[in-house]
């Protein structure tokens, strides 16, 4: 009876982490083309932008190669060229502040998809423990470490949070490498996906 209630059981959380699994795959394929998209339209921005700035300065310039053959014009339209390459200057650093603005937000797509394939790894590595492959899924459990840790670096506000996985993730391991399955990695993946929503929600704000 007992052996019936833990198939059971079993069966229901395979089930169960099935569909978290294709939720999570969806998801981060949604990312992904994100990013894609996003760097596309920055490549092609970034290169549009930095031509028309620099036509306006050849613009400019040029005026300035003009007045140095008409010098005798006097001063007033010598100043009213420097103001008009200042102020080309200024719209060149606008655009150039919006370029990093982009890439910020790049940035921020590409370490959002970063923990959702953590996120990911951590899943499969709790099919091989219900699979009881303790060694195959503890492997697959440390190899998460380096990803959170490096992410930890990139989001000051949930450092801490993240760097304190790193001890859990390798007690689980440990346990796993025993063949001892009374826990599993819930504590771990709640933590990442508290984190991940965090984090989406500061992207999108």
């Amino acid at each position: 009876m007992l052996n019936k209630i833990f198939s059971t059981a079993c069966l229901l959380i395979v089930a169960w982490l099935t569909v978290q699994m294709n939720d999570m795959r969806g998801a981060l394929n949604d990312v992904q083309s994100s990013v894609v998209n996003v760097s596309s339209v920055v490549r092609s921005d970034f290169a549009r932008n930095s031509d028309n700035a620099a036509d306006a300065k050849k613009d400019v310039l040029a005026r300035l190669d003009e007045l140095i053959e008409v010098g005798t014009k006097g001063g007033d339209e010598l100043e009213q060229a420097k103001k008009a390459l200042a102020a080309k200057e200024k719209e060149t650093k606008q655009i150039e502040w919006q370029s990093r603005e982009k890439d910020k937000r790049l940035e921020a797509g590409r370490h959002i998809a970063s923990l959702q394939s953590t996120v990911l790894a951590v899943y499969e590595a709790q099919f091989l423990a219900i699979g009881e492959k303790g060694v195959e899924a503890a492997e697959a459990l440390l190899a998460t470490k380096s990803s959170i840790w490096k992410l930890s670096s990139k989001w000051p506000e949930s450092r801490d949070t993240l760097r304190g996985l790193m001890a859990p993730i390798d007690i689980l391991a440990g346990k796993w490498k025993r063949s001892e399955f009374d826990r599993n990695s819930g504590t771990i993946r709640k933590i990442l996906q508290e984190t991940l929503v965090k984090q989406i929600a500061s992207g999108a704000s």
